[in-house]
């Protein structure tokens, strides 16, 4: 889910702000790619330009709501992305911008802010959008006056974390929890770090609440709540301090897009971060085509959307809306593939039929036998691979791996694994070359099974070669943890 787009408040106050604002030195967690950088590309643009606006992927569409366009604004549009086309919808009940909001099922849940541009914080009631209906209910508001608050939905509860009073007063280190049924507001163990204008997602039913303005810092705080508990722990801080960005989850990361950063004070932070929950790390991911601050963000199946904001360091309102689809992540799990085991421990390897392939003996068949794992907490996958060509004369020995990545398939959740790495690559020639290689497989059973388990591998070098088919003896195993 994403936080809502929290933001800086009234243009000269923000200003002024930012003016003060000095960059504190943080030691992160930072390590090497473990997956690849993902891609971005450009969608319909939204029908209103908009910046702090409230938003979230709902029921296959991407909700924008309220905000900052020539004015403050109630607007609500909805982007479909099989049609890439962006609707109108009825409109909030009331205008907001720099609000907190989150979705609980089909209803967007948008607390506080302000209602028109010269506007000071008050207590305004919560609006839950319908975006069935386009119906706005207004229901208890948050006890204390809140702009540039974090909003995140864990297990059907919404949650409003920091924010602020108005430009030139501390930042809250408050915690307040939305109980739907009994319409009333319950105060939780405050953050250890009161910041207004982060992002805040959710992640294995805790949430996490990401950057933000501590006072005049931009930080790069990481905050772990659990509403199990009511208590918090603090994960590996960003390698970049930022505000004004929005963050999603997918697969299984965080990723933080855009903002506002000491190297990019005035916004239009282009950097993407990718936070790995299970070892607690930071990589760096493909960049925004176009820099922005203070969007709004949410996923629809695997892929998030970026629209609106601040754009390119300026005050140029955008419309934009862009595509980030992450990379392959590096899957905890095993992946084999051979025979039966030999008694003294090695596997006899398994037969492909190479029914299509490049430089391949098409219509004969190649040996491989692999084994290949990866943990969590591992920089890499380990393990070994040799496949033989041996009509065609090819010989393959994996030297190193980067990828394994289990995932769905023809046969079935789990069943489909991708791996990476580089090989030494023997020809025709007889001459060993390095190359890179990646193997697909499919696990569906076993020798016997329909359909049967499947092979794939390719290299690419001074002589490409790729070779698929079905396995015909052996066996093809995914074990994801």
């Amino acid at each position: 889910m994403r936080s809502t787009p929290s933001g800086m408040a009234p243009a000269s106050s923000r200003r002024n702000v930012m003016q003060g604002l000095i960059l504190t030195m943080v030691l992160a967690i930072w390590v090497g790619p473990v997956w690849a950088q993902g891609s971005w590309s450009e969608k319909a643009p939204m029908l209103t330009p908009r910046v702090f606006a409230v938003g979230d992927a709902i029921n296959g569409r991407l909700y924008v709501a309220g905000g900052g366009a020539a004015t403050h604004t109630n607007i609500v549009e909805a982007y479909d992305p099989v049609t890439n086309m962006w609707t109108t919808q009825p409109p909030l009940g009331d205008i907001r911008a720099f609000a907190a909001g989150a979705a609980i099922g089909s209803q967007l849940y948008i607390a506080g802010g302000l209602t028109c541009d010269t506007c000071q914080a008050a207590v305004l009631p919560l609006i839950v959008y319908d975006t069935s209906t386009g119906a706005s209910a207004f229901k208890s508001p948050l006890p204390v006056a809140t702009i540039q608050g974090m909003g995140a939905a864990v297990n059907g509860v919404f949650y409003v974390a920091g924010g602020v009073l108005n430009c030139c007063t501390p930042p809250y280190n408050t915690l307040w929890a939305y109980n739907s049924i009994t319409d009333s507001w319950t105060s939780r163990a405050s953050m250890p770090t009161a910041r207004k204008s982060g992002a805040a997602v959710v992640w294995n039913g805790k949430a996490y609440v990401i950057g933000g303005v501590d006072t005049l810092t931009f930080s790069s705080v990481v905050e772990v709540y659990d509403p199990a508990t009511n208590t918090w722990s603090t994960a590996a801080p960003m390698p970049q301090g930022r505000h004004s960005h929005s963050a999603v989850v997918i697969n299984g990361r965080i990723f933080v897009m855009g903002g506002t950063t000491a190297q990019n004070p005035n916004g239009g932070e282009p950097s993407v971060l990718a936070y790995d929950p299970t070892t607690n790390t930071w990589t760096s991911a493909t960049p925004m085509p176009t820099p922005r601050q203070a969007m709004v963000a949410g996923v629809i199946l695997g892929v998030a959307y970026t629209a609106g904001g601040y754009c390119c360091g300026t005050t140029q309102i955008s419309a934009a809306n862009e595509a980030f689809t992450p990379g392959e992540v590096n899957t905890p799990g095993k992946v084999t593939g051979g025979g039966f085991i030999q008694p003294d421990g090695t596997m006899t390897p398994a037969t492909l039929l190479i029914q299509s392939g490049i430089n391949a003996s098409v219509g004969d068949k190649a040996t491989f036998g692999f084994g290949v794992q990866f943990a969590a907490g591992d920089s890499n996958p380990t393990g070994n691979l040799q496949y033989d060509d041996h009509a065609a004369n090819v010989t393959i020995t994996a030297v190193s791996f980067t990828l394994l990545n289990i995932g769905g398939g023809v046969c079935g959740s789990n069943t489909h694994a991708k791996i990476r790495g580089s090989a030494t690559v023997t020809g025709p020639s007889g001459v060993p070359s390095p190359q890179d290689f990646e193997v697909e497989v499919d696990d569906c059973g076993g020798p016997s099974s329909t359909p049967p388990d499947t092979f794939k591998i390719t290299t690419t070098g001074p002589t490409s070669y790729m070779a698929m088919g079905p396995v015909l003896g052996g066996n093809i195993t995914i074990h994801k943890q």
